[in-house]
């Protein structure tokens, strides 16, 4: 870190005392201003938060806990920041890059850094002993979940065997 240029800057026990007391003055008007702003930013960011945590209808409320799959996010009682996301992930799984890389921002990710959508890169094996036996070894990729934990729920649409036929 360079050290501050204080070139050209007199103390204040140089200049008159009126000066000296306009410049502190406006120095605390600004440091006041800038705590005000920062209030009324967390202000609303906390109305904003509180209204999309409301339900989006009346009647049976689903908690994101208890949504099982994506079928029920779009058609179930959710909150209304679910109900503003499901266009924006079904826009990302029909293949516009722009909204799965602003689902990314909002995970907290910028496109192109290491570990993205859950698969680590690609690490050779130290020795050949190391090296996976069959083609089928998935050893190197590594799924990360974003409550760490393995999903039990079975698939809302239909049995496994009826969607891959």
């Amino acid at each position: 870190m360079s050290k501050r240029n204080t070139a050209g800057l007199r103390s204040f026990s140089t200049m008159p005392a009126e000066r000296a007391r306009a410049i502190q003055s406006a120095g605390g008007r600004a440091a006041a201003q800038k705590r005000r702003k920062a209030r009324e930013a967390a202000l609303v960011k906390d109305a904003v938060l509180s209204v999309l945590s409301l339900p989006a209808r009346r009647g049976k409320f689903m908690a994101s806990a208890e949504l099982d799959c994506f079928e029920d996010a779009v058609n179930g009682n959710t909150t209304l920041m679910v109900k503003m996301l499901v266009p924006l992930i079904q826009a990302a799984m029909g293949g516009n890059i722009d909204a799965l890389f602003l689902l990314l921002r909002v995970l907290g990710q910028e496109p192109g850094t290491p570990g993205q959508f859950g698969i680590n890169p690609y690490m050779p094996p130290a020795s050949a002993a190391d090296a996976p036996s069959g083609a089928d070894s998935h050893e190197g990729i590594h799924i990360h979940l974003l409550r760490g934990e393995k999903p039990t729920a079975p698939p809302c649409a239909g049995t496994e065997e009826e969607q891959h036929t």
